[in-house]
């Protein structure tokens, strides 16, 4: 059979989880001080230019936290890493990869608008691609019963992440704490859903069986 040529997700899943840990370093690494910052005092030299890119930071790492999470059940789930899903995972990883661009911009300029913007721009293409990844898990695998119907369900919350984030990009000219608050509601509505499967799951295993 054509399908027993295929590999196993496993080398797709090491290589987005390396490619993701660069990814929040190359964050992190953004944190600098200015030379004249210290001038100001030592609160107020290190809180004043270094909180927006916190929040910033904080933003970028809770998606990239549930998209990490959402990848590893997707892979888990998926039976063959075939040419196409590879292709459709390195995408997805390139549009993950522009994440600490963006992160940057909204750091050093959290009330603009044209900073918001660009950030949810950001989000809403790489929550797109991620979204089209798992469209291809569900064609490329034979899913039935309880799985299906959490892989349409994870699907649907994907389509509305999407849907959020390309809302609060012309929101962002009108008002961006419209924009920021949408960018926040989405991972938290992720990890609500990431609590209540965990429940569902450990719930199921604690049934006895018959």
């Amino acid at each position: 059979m054509v399908r027993d040529q295929f590999t196993s997700t496993e080398r797709i899943e090491s290589f987005s989880d390396g490619v993701i840990a660069i990814i929040i370093t190359i964050m992190i690494l953004e944190f600098r001080l200015p030379e004249s910052a210290l001038d100001q005092g030592l609160w107020l030299g290190i809180a004043k230019p270094i909180a927006p890119k916190i929040m910033s930071y904080a933003l970028s790492f809770l998606m990239l936290t549930q998209m990490w999470i959402s990848h590893h059940a997707l892979m888990h789930n998926a039976r063959y890493a075939t040419p196409i899903l590879m292709w459709c995972n390195n995408n997805v990883l390139f549009w993950m990869s522009m994440i600490p661009f963006s992160t940057m911009i909204l750091g050093d300029h959290p009330f603009t608008p044209t900073a918001v913007a660009l950030y949810g721009l950001t989000l809403a293409i790489t929550a797109a691609s991620f979204t089209f990844l798992r469209w291809l898990v569900m064609t490329q695998n034979e899913f039935h019963g309880e799985t299906l119907a959490l892989f349409k369900t994870a699907q649907n919350r994907s389509v509305l992440a999407v849907l959020l984030y390309f809302v609060a990009i012309p929101a962002a000219f009108f008002s961006v704490y419209i924009s920021l608050a949408i960018y926040l509601s989405v991972p938290l509505m992720i990890f609500m859903w990431h609590v209540w499967l965990t429940r569902k799951i450990l719930a199921s295993h604690r049934k006895p069986k018959k």
